[in-house]
């Protein structure tokens, strides 16, 4: 190898690592205690705790058992043949060699700390392949990856954070749009099929809007192209790629949609309450560090208290960068895809009825038709499209940083993008200090671990008695607890 191939090398190298270091430092410290309770804590509580009994289970019952998770004796009790659907087949299949390595604690936080930098890293890329310019691309990553959505899903939606696949199955695909192969076309599947893994709901808010609009565009902007067999052959090589990877998933699931077929509708009947309001698109959550005193009471009159539901703020500096797209001439072409994108999944996220404030204004919006749709109302919560919009936001403002960066000198630009680094993380940050709960198991759990006698445990916490949530947040910590006493449980 001359000089020139190991310049170029190191180069190439840097390109990748400084750029991953930098979103693992800014994960550290946007999630910050997560780093240093690795062992003793988890991120957020709740639901973040049935998400470990989610993982513990399917590897329990395949490694352990030896049978198929989709079956259980443990909850329920005296039932013995309670079904348990897959909510994040990537991260409870896929993961199950590195638990047996590490313990479930650690895996947990692995996964979430992963979904920050890799989210961060795969827009990166997708942002080179557009712009062509790392600072630009960078910047894209850090809006993406530390959006108030993430942030705010962190607190317990595992499957819902699981959101790195969604950029680079962009990036692959864009790859085999411009050289179409069989080879892109089967990475492009994968990449595709990830994400239907990370969370059900990702089909019908992500993917569906994504490949549902990208075909629109193709048939109006780029007819020409689809005379080429060569890209259909590489489109038909990622659907059944990406259906292969799927389809032993999820088949179980499908299955059971008869038995469920009827909870889904009537559920989807209250779709309108997990929607985004107007406000939140405009308004940081209400767990903000520095704005939250003051949009708490504001998000408390949305039409449900639960912010991890109605945070889909995206940044005001990303959003009116997006917004300068319309009327950037030179990016029209490059932008006018993803501000279809960012237009359909922003009104989807806002449900069948527009909110301001809590009020209604209207009904008819999209997400009412859609659910007429045979299937849709599986995907009964539209606030979850808000990803959808925030990663389309992120790749226009990268296609407006790229039109500004272009009108200034290099020595204005290395003073402007670390002022807006830090403008962007404190605007889009959602809480910080991060939440984090003890995994520390109690004591009388260990004991009964120790116990020949296989009996079911009833658990009654007082606290839990009054409310509802509190009732289903305790239950969550109970399952988590039997993944030590492996007895079932009466609820």
């Amino acid at each position: 190898m001359n000089i020139a191939d190991q310049q170029h090398s190191v180069v190439r190298w840097q390109g990748h690592a400084l750029p991953l270091a930098a979103y693992t430092f800014l994960t550290t410290v946007v999630t910050w205690p997560v780093v240093p309770r690795f062992f003793t804590h988890i991120p957020g509580g709740g639901d973040a705790a049935w998400f470990l009994w989610q993982l513990w289970w399917f590897k329990h019952a395949l490694l352990d058992l030896r049978q198929l998770p989709y079956r259980t004796d443990l909850i329920y009790y005296p039932l013995t043949d309670v079904p348990v659907t897959s909510q994040t087949p990537f991260n409870e299949f896929l993961t199950m060699p590195l638990q047996v390595a590490i313990g479930l604690v650690p895996l947990y936080n692995v996964l979430f700390l992963l979904s920050f930098v890799l989210s961060g890293y795969f827009t990166y890329l997708l942002g080179l392949a557009l712009v062509r310019r790392r600072s630009v691309a960078f910047v894209g990553g850090v809006i993406f990856a530390f959006c108030a959505y993430r942030g705010m899903r962190g607190l317990g939606h595992l499957s819902l954070l699981t959101t790195e696949w969604m950029p680079l199955a962009l990036l692959l695909a864009i790859q085999c749009w411009r050289r179409p192969t069989w080879q892109r076309g089967a990475a492009t599947g994968i990449a595709t099929a990830l994400i239907a893994l990370s969370s059900p709901y990702y089909v019908g808010l992500f993917l569906f809007p994504v490949i549902g609009i990208g075909g629109g565009y193709m048939l109006l902007a780029r007819r020409r192209r689809l005379k080429e067999r060569a890209l259909w052959r590489a489109a038909l090589v990622a659907a059944t790629v990406a259906a292969l990877c799927t389809l032993p998933f999820y088949l179980p699931m499908l299955f059971m949609l008869s038995d469920i077929h009827t909870v889904n509708q009537d559920l989807a009947l209250s779709s309108w309450r997990y929607a985004a309001d107007l406000l939140s698109w405009l308004l940081p959550p209400g767990f903000h560090p520095l704005w939250g005193s003051y949009t708490a009471p504001i998000y408390a009159n949305f039409t449900t208290p639960n912010m991890m539901e109605t945070t889909v703020f995206v940044g005001f500096v990303p959003l009116l960068l997006a917004l300068s797209t319309l009327v950037l001439r030179r990016q029209q072409r490059a932008a006018r895809y993803w501000q279809l994108v960012a237009l359909v999944s922003g009104l989807m996220a806002m449900g069948p009825s527009l909110h301001v404030a809590g009020r209604k204004v209207m009904d008819g919006l999209l997400f009412q038709w859609l659910l007429l749709l045979p299937g849709f109302t599986l995907f009964r919560i539209p606030s979850r499209t808000g990803i959808t919009t925030a990663l389309a936001v992120s790749v226009l403002a990268m296609l407006a940083l790229h039109h500004w960066q272009q009108r200034l000198t290099a020595r204005q630009w290395r003073f402007l993008w670390p002022v807006l680094m830090v403008i962007i993380l404190v605007n889009i940050t959602p809480l910080f200090p991060y939440r984090t709960s003890d995994r520390t198991i109690p004591e009388h759990y260990q004991t009964l671990a120790a116990a020949t006698e296989r009996t079911a445990i009833l658990e009654i916490s007082g606290e839990a008695l009054p409310s509802v949530e509190a009732y289903y947040e305790a239950m969550s910590w109970y399952m988590y607890y039997q993944t030590v006493h492996q007895r079932p449980i009466v609820s």
